[in-house]
């Protein structure tokens, strides 16, 4: 999940203005309005990671036949969210609203990941730590290409083609350096997303056999 969301999170940053201008920018919404939702984009990227993070770490909780602490984060995270976003709003605006929602993520998934680790009877930290370590540096990497192809001042013409064509560009190549650098690094999630991907179109697979015992007590 973290091979996934760490480096959408960093490309919806980077490339927020493009990707909003070649979606929504005609008609009546204009420049002004791209300039206003793409500054919104970050503060709800921010909290991708998180959010990707709580679909595992939850249905890891409810596997394991826990299901009081998970609901109870959650309310814990619906509070969060409304304080947050009544101290932030007055200042922030929607950016308030939107940062809020991300911090909340968060702090959710990082109270699922002590309850998990506590269900599994421990979590290899180290790995996990690495992990994380080499796709943020294959990250950092595509967003080095993401701003130099930014530096080279290129602008595409006012057509949806021609933005969503620059657009596209712009992600190949960011996802190609990301890529290459996962593959240099040894990164495991790779070889992980890309069986996965491979075994989305194999035909006639046998099912595993159902299993109603919850594996881990």
């Amino acid at each position: 999940m973290n091979f996934i969301t760490i480096p959408s999170a960093c490309a919806l940053i980077v490339l927020s203005h493009p990707l909003v201008q070649a979606l929504f920018e005609r008609g009546t919404f204009q420049a002004g309005a791209t300039d206003l939702t793409a500054g919104l984009l970050p503060y709800a990227a921010f909290g991708l990671v998180a959010l990707g993070a709580n679909v595992v770490l939850t249905r890891c909780c409810f596997a394991c036949r826990e299901t009081l602490w998970p609901v109870t984060i959650s309310v814990i995270t619906v509070v969060l969210n409304v304080l947050l976003s009544l101290v932030w709003l007055p200042g922030l605006g929607a950016r308030g609203l939107l940062l809020a929602n991300s911090t909340s993520q968060t702090v959710q998934a990082v109270l699922l990941l002590m309850l998990t680790a506590r269900l599994v009877s421990g979590i290899d930290w180290g790995a996990l730590v690495i992990s994380i370590g080499k796709i943020v540096v294959c990250s950092l990497a595509m967003l080095a290409a993401l701003h130099w192809i930014g530096a080279l001042g290129v602008t595409p013409e006012a057509t949806l083609a021609s933005r969503a064509w620059f657009l596209f560009g712009q992600i190949a190549i960011g996802g190609a350096v990301f890529i290459a650098f996962a593959r240099m690094l040894d990164v495991e999630e790779l070889d992980l997303a890309w069986h996965t991907i491979v075994a989305k179109f194999e035909r006639n697979l046998v099912s595993p056999p159902e299993n109603r015992e919850a594996p881990i007590a």
